[in-house]
C-alpha cells in the first residue's frame, strides 16, 4: 500500500466521473496511513482534486492540515501551492 496507488485509483475514479468515490478513496487512504506515517504527495495530490472540483474550502483545509502535520523540511511543494 503506497501512496501513488491510492492517488491512482481515485484518478481513476474521477476521470469516469465517479467523484464521491474519488473524495471517499482521498479520505481512506488519509485514515489508513495516519498522521505518524501521512504522505506530503498524497495531501497535494487531494488538494488538487478538490481545486478542480471547485471546492476552495476543503482544498484550504487539506492544506492546513498538511502544513500543520508534516515536518516543516517537506512542506516546500504544499506551501507553494498553498
Amino acid at each position: 500500500p503506497e501512496p501513488k496507488n491510492w492517488v491512482r485509483y481515485a484518478k481513476f475514479e474521477e476521470q469516469n466521473n465517479y467523484i464521491k468515490s474519488s473524495r471517499r478513496i482521498y479520505e481512506r487512504a488519509i485514515e489508513f496511513f495516519g498522521e505518524e506515517h501521512i504522505n506530503e504527495r498524497l495531501l497535494l495530490e487531494f488538494a488538487r482534486f478538490e481545486e478542480r472540483q471547485k471546492e476552495h474550502d476543503r482544498c484550504r483545509m487539506i492544506y492546513k492540515y498538511a502544513l500543520e502535520h508534516l515536518p516543516k523540511e517537506s512542506c516546500d511543494d504544499i506551501f507553494r501551492a498553498y
